[in-house]
């Protein structure tokens, strides 16, 4: 969590717990600096992608500030050597694929990645879920479950948890889809 405010919030929540380590950091694919766009809702739809689509989608949210934050990849923050089964959990409001592709080291110690991507991007420059589960699907993962409640009406998100294996032969991702009626003469002869 890259705002102090929120952090401290996380700290406290998770204070009663061991081995957890928090890291006052926004997770990409190199470490520096970004500016952050802080949103409405808490801090939950807060991103280092310029708010796009979202805006459309969800007009509840609004984008009240700018801050920079430091930057960092998750290969960086710690040594992962003696790690193993690790669980992954990524919800970066677009920037999940930037996350992975710093995360090279860790990725050799994961065993369930549960990520949040949109199908249809919300923000500028956010790569779309196709893109980045064909990634880890290169890399040896699979999917593994997603959770079809979370694919609702207008709201195109998923999440998909991928865990590792050593050949894929076929993926199967239960979806719920609407037709709306914009594409003119599909199925028509």
């Amino acid at each position: 969590e890259p705002i102090s405010e929120f952090m401290n919030v996380v700290r406290e929540k998770y204070s009663d717990k061991v081995n957890l380590e928090f890291f006052e950091v926004a997770i990409s694919s190199s470490a520096g600096t970004s500016i952050l766009n802080i949103a409405s809702n808490n801090g939950a739809s807060s991103s280092i992608l310029q708010p796009k689509e979202i805006l459309k989608v969800l007009p509840e949210i609004k984008f009240l500030d700018r801050v920079i934050v430091k930057t960092e990849t998750l290969d960086n923050l710690r040594k992962w050597d003696n790690a193993k089964n690790i669980y992954l959990k990524l919800d970066l409001q677009g920037n999940e694929y930037e996350a992975l592709i710093g995360s090279n080291e860790l990725l050799k110690k994961v065993k369930i990645i549960e990520i949040e991507c949109s199908f249809s991007p919300l923000y500028e420059a956010e790569i779309p879920f196709h893109k980045t589960f064909e990634y880890l699907v290169n890399l040896g993962f699979e999917h593994y479950q997603s959770s079809p409640a979370r694919i609702d009406a207008n709201q195109l998100w998923v999440d998909c948890a991928i865990e590792p294996v050593k050949a894929v032969e076929f993926i199967y991702i239960p979806l719920r889809l609407k037709n709306t009626g914009a594409i003119k003469g599909l199925g028509s002869k």
